[in-house]
C-alpha cells in the first residue's frame, strides 16, 4: 500500500455524525517518501496508515494517530461511507468502534475507516487457542467459550436491527439499508485486554437478499467458520460438530442455539444435572418419598429412550453392595440416566471415585476432567438430554442463562440460587 496525497476524515457527506470528542484530523497531507505512509498531520495531531497489514487479516493496515496505535481498513468509498453509518448505530460491545473516514485522493473510489486497535484475527488464533487439547478436541477453551458466544450474541443483536426481529424499540431501529458482517476467519478480529483476547467484528457490506436471507446467512457463515475451525472428519466432538452443523442448518433462533451443550462449559452441565434431578424430587414428599418412577415427572422421563450409558454404569457402580448382595444395574429410560448422572457423576463423585473400576487417571478429580470423561465414553450424552429436557418444557431457558456463565446483554431470567447448592 503506497498511497501519497491528502487524506479526509469522515465529515459533511452523508448523514453519518463525527464520534464525540474525536480529534480533529482533517489536513494537507506530508509526503514520507522513505516509508511510504499516508501522513496528515493537523495542529502537531498526525495520522499515518503504514504499509503494514494486522497479521491474517483482509485490507486491514497498522496505523497511529498522534502516535497511538490505531488500525485502518480499506474500503470501496460507498462502501466506507456506508459502513461507517451503520457502525454508530450499533451499540454492542464487541462490535468495532469507528473514529473515521480518509480517501485516497489517488483511487477515487477507496476510502479507509479506521479504529482504535486491533491485535490480530482468529485466523491469527486458530484452532489451538479455541479448543481444548486433546485428539479429537474435546469442547471451547475457556477463550474459545467467551470469543464464540460474544460472536453469537453479535450476530443476535445485529440481526435484531432488521424488519421481523425484538420486540423493544431499543433493538429494533431500522437501518436504511441491510448489511452483512463477514464472519470468515481473517474478518473475526480481537484484541487483547488485561492478557485475554476479546473479540471484535465490524467489517460489513451491504447485502441485498432480505432481513431474513441475512439472518440464515449470519448463522450459516459462523457455522462454516467453526467447521474450519477444526477442519473435517472427526477432529472435534460430537458437541462441537452438532454445533456446527445447527448453525448451518438455515434459520436459527438465538434462543435455541443457547440449548446447544456445544455452549456449556462442565459446570453449566453438572448444574444442568442436578436441576432436572431437582425438578424430579420436588414431587416427593419429604416424610415419605415416593419413588422417582411414581413422581410426576419421574413418569416424564419414564416414557423417554435411556442415554445409552449402561457401560458407564458397570464402571461406577460395584457389584454388590456392602452386604454382598448383587446390586441392580439398569438403564431402561432416561429416568435411569438421571438418576445414574446425578448419583454417581455429579452428587457423589468423591466416594464413586474410590469405586470406579477403570484406571483413575482417566477419570481424573475435578468436574470437567469426569464430564469429558462421560463425553468420550458417549459423545452425544448431552447432546439428547438438553433435547429431550427442552422438549418437555421444565425450563424458559437455557442453562447459560440461570448460572455464573451468563453470557449474553440481554439475560430473561433473573440469576437464582441452584437447586442443590
Amino acid at each position: 500500500m503506497s498511497k501519497k496525497g491528502k487524506g479526509k476524515q469522515q465529515a459533511g457527506r452523508g448523514s453519518a455524525k463525527d464520534p464525540p470528542d474525536e480529534p480533529d484530523l482533517r489536513a494537507p497531507v506530508q509526503c514520507n517518501p522513505t516509508n511510504c505512509q499516508i501522513l496528515v498531520d493537523h495542529r502537531g495531531c498526525m495520522l499515518a496508515i503504514k504499509d503494514v497489514q494486522v497479521p491474517r487479516a483482509a485490507e486491514m493496515y497498522e496505523a497511529t494517530v498522534d502516535g497511538k496505535r490505531c488500525v485502518a481498513l480499506r474500503k470501496t468509498m460507498d462502501g466506507a461511507y456506508t459502513m461507517y453509518k451503520a457502525l454508530l448505530e450499533f451499540t454492542h460491545p464487541n462490535i468495532l468502534k469507528p473514529v473515521g473516514i480518509w480517501e485516497d485522493p489517488h483511487c477515487h473510489d477507496v476510502a479507509y475507516i479506521v479504529f482504535r486497535g486491533v491485535d490480530g484475527t482468529m485466523a491469527q488464533l486458530g484452532g489451538q487457542t479455541m479448543f481444548e487439547e486433546g485428539n479429537p478436541y474435546n469442547g471451547f477453551s475457556e477463550h474459545g467459550f467467551k470469543m464464540f458466544r460474544a460472536i453469537f450474541s453479535t450476530i443476535d443483536h445485529v440481526n435484531s436491527h432488521y424488519a421481523g426481529e425484538g420486540t423493544s424499540s431499543a433493538r429494533n431501529t431500522q437501518l436504511e439499508l441491510i448489511m452483512k458482517i463477514r464472519l470468515d476467519q481473517a474478518n473475526i478480529y480481537y484484541k487483547m485486554v488485561d492478557g485475554e483476547p476479546l473479540v471484535l467484528l465490524g467489517n460489513m457490506d451491504i447485502y441485498y437478499q432480505g432481513a431474513n436471507g441475512l439472518k440464515a446467512t449470519h448463522w450459516n457463515e459462523i457455522g462454516v467458520c467453526l467447521n474450519s475451525l477444526f477442519g473435517s472428519g472427526n477432529q472435534a466432538s460430537m458437541e462441537l460438530r452438532e454445533l456446527a452443523r445447527f448453525l448451518m442448518q438455515g434459520t436459527v433462533s438465538y434462543d435455541d442455539l443457547l440449548w446447544q451443550p456445544g455452549l456449556w462449559n462442565a459446570n453449566t452441565k453438572m448444574e444442568f444435572i442436578r436441576e432436572i434431578h431437582f425438578m424430579v424430587d420436588m414431587d416427593r414428599d419429604a416424610n415419605n418419598k415416593l419413588p422417582y418412577a411414581q413422581t410426576k415427572k419421574g413418569c416424564q422421563l419414564a416414557k423417554k429412550k435411556s442415554l445409552g450409558l449402561f457401560d458407564l454404569m458397570q464402571e461406577f457402580t460395584k457389584p454388590k453392595d456392602e452386604n454382598n448382595i448383587p446390586r441392580e444395574r439398569k438403564e431402561d429410560h432416561l429416568l435411569d440416566s438421571v438418576l445414574f448422572l446425578r448419583n454417581k457423576i455429579v452428587a457423589h463423585y468423591d466416594d464413586e471415585y474410590k469405586a470406579f473400576s477403570g484406571q483413575k487417571e482417566k477419570i481424573g478429580t475435578t468436574k470437567a476432567q469426569i464430564e469429558r470423561y462421560v463425553q468420550h465414553s458417549k459423545g452425544d450424552y448431552m447432546i439428547k438430554l438438553a433435547r429431550a429436557i427442552k422438549e418437555l418444557g421444565w425450563f424458559d431457558s437455557s442453562p447459560l442463562l440461570r448460572g455464573d456463565v451468563v453470557h449474553r446483554t440481554r439475560c430473561r431470567t433473573p440469576k437464582r440460587r441452584r437447586p442443590g447448592k
